[in-house]
């Protein structure tokens, strides 16, 4: 329940975790993820960028990550990080 409703809360687009804990997201979550600990991902990251425009956000104001307190007096509540 606590992470259904911080991923309504968030609405992210896009969810990076691992492979032990991906199956803790609800199912209904649609979500795009990315595994941190699937084999070849590092190196994928790692090697040079192909020719070619960089894709993706390129607003400095945009959100980075969210982070969440812990809920126990109500509610997790959620801090921005840009």
């Amino acid at each position: 329940e606590r992470l259904a409703y911080m991923l309504d809360d968030a609405n992210p687009v896009l969810l990076l975790t691992t492979s032990d804990l991906s199956p803790l997201l609800p199912a209904s979550t649609q979500v795009p993820r990315v595994l941190l600990d699937e084999p070849g991902l590092q190196e994928e990251l790692a090697a040079p960028a192909g020719p070619g425009p960089l894709r993706g956000i390129h607003d400095p104001s945009a959100s980075a990550y969210v982070i969440y307190t812990s809920g126990s007096t109500g509610r997790p509540k959620g801090v921005v990080v840009p």
